[in-house]
């Protein structure tokens, strides 16, 4: 220290209080330094942990996306597959389980009844059979097809010329299964047939 009046020097120890008070507000202040700079490190960590802790979630959904994707597509192939082996089997299947028919209607997959057939060299005459008047129908079913086909039963009636009905009635052809290019007959006939009448031949239930 100096004077300010004489300008003389002398060296003066601080009081222990106050040296011990500097001391202490050193330390905090140091301490206070110290956990700033520790909390500012562990908010660091913290991003840095929810950084990586994020890439793996996206990777993630991203890995599952793609699986999912491939599994609607082999669940799509799958089911194009079974439902080609179920039209193309429709008739053995149906005609082995009948009760499986209402499954392929819900899923759309019927067809017009006798599709794949074809009726051909279809004959009609009139002529006395055991004393009365008979119609007699004869005719040729062919599958046109590359697959078996089941025969439905045909129904043959006769209307006049307004389009109005006269008779009906139901019959079987030889065969009720035809294979691929298959070709069966049938021969049908009714006793006391209208006068008059347009024929017509289609396939039934």
């Amino acid at each position: 220290m100096r004077c300010g009046d004489c300008g003389q020097s002398w060296h003066q120890m601080p009081k222990p209080a106050e040296a011990e008070g500097e001391r202490q507000a050193a330390l905090s202040a140091g301490r206070s330094a110290r956990a700033v700079q520790a909390s500012s490190l562990d908010k660091l960590d913290e991003q840095r942990r929810r950084s990586r802790s994020r890439r793996p979630v996206v990777s993630s959904k991203k890995s599952g996306n793609r699986a999912a994707t491939i599994g609607w597509v082999l669940l799509l192939v799958v089911v194009v597959a079974i439902g080609a082996g179920g039209l193309l089997g429709r008739d053995q299947i149906i005609a082995a389980v009948p009760g499986s028919e209402p499954l392929y209607e819900m899923l759309g997959l019927t067809e017009a009844l006798g599709e794949g057939l074809d009726l051909q060299d279809v004959t009609s005459v009139r002529q006395t059979i055991d004393g009365a008047r008979a119609l007699v129908i004869r005719g040729v079913i062919v599958n046109t097809t590359n697959r078996p086909r089941m025969v439905p039963r045909l129904q043959a009636s006769l209307t006049d010329a307004g389009g109005a009905e006269l008779t009906s009635w139901i019959f079987a052809s030889d065969s009720s299964e035809l294979p691929p290019g298959g070709i069966t007959t049938f021969e049908t006939q009714t006793t006391n047939p209208p006068g008059v009448g347009e024929l017509h031949l289609v396939f039934i239930e």
